[in-house]
């Protein structure tokens, strides 16, 4: 499953110059603050998804076979077709069970979808995103950050929408 060259390019610069920069919206971080660092050291997989071409299953295999630590999708749709924000939540949650199925049940799945309609960072995705990590890592960073700002200037939507306990995040005034 070969990423084509502008996909893998507008995915990259989607990360350098958007995920990678601190923004006073995550407190000073990146929105992504560990992708920049997994992109250089070469272990991240980017992938294409054609759904009349392959299937998402066929991409995970080729990453589970791989010595990749997290795999990037750009998922193509077919002519004015996208999937609304409802839909990125069930989605995300479609491609969890595949990985338990497969039995990848170390790894989670977190979809970017342009359509979300919270989060700046979440419009600006090139196409629909589908992240696949090690739950174990993902976890481990979140611990981090939530001892961090990151939140503490996020909407209470926005807290929610990620899964985060709003009690648990310091808020700034303002916010």
């Amino acid at each position: 499953m070969k990423c084509p060259y502008t996909t893998a390019k507008r995915m990259i610069a989607y990360i350098r110059n958007v995920l990678s920069v601190p923004s006073n919206d995550y407190g000073g971080l990146p929105p992504c603050p560990f992708v920049k660092a997994e992109l250089d050291s070469r272990k991240l997989m980017l992938a294409e998804l054609d759904p009349e071409q392959e299937n998402l299953l066929a991409i995970i295999q080729e990453f589970s076979k791989s010595s990749y630590e997290s795999l990037l999708v750009a998922q193509k749709m077919p002519d004015r077709e996208s999937l609304s924000a409802k839909e990125t939540g069930y989605y995300q949650k479609q491609v969890n069970r595949i990985l338990k199925k497969m039995g990848m049940k170390e790894y989670k799945c977190i979809c970017f979808n342009p359509n979300d309609r919270v989060g700046r960072v979440r419009q600006q995705a090139p196409y629909f995103l589908i992240n696949i990590a090690r739950a174990d890592v993902l976890n481990a960073a979140h611990k981090k950050i939530m001892q961090t700002d990151y939140f503490a200037y996020m909407s209470e939507e926005y807290v929610k929408f990620l899964h985060v306990d709003p009690k648990k995040v310091t808020r700034k005034v303002g916010s």
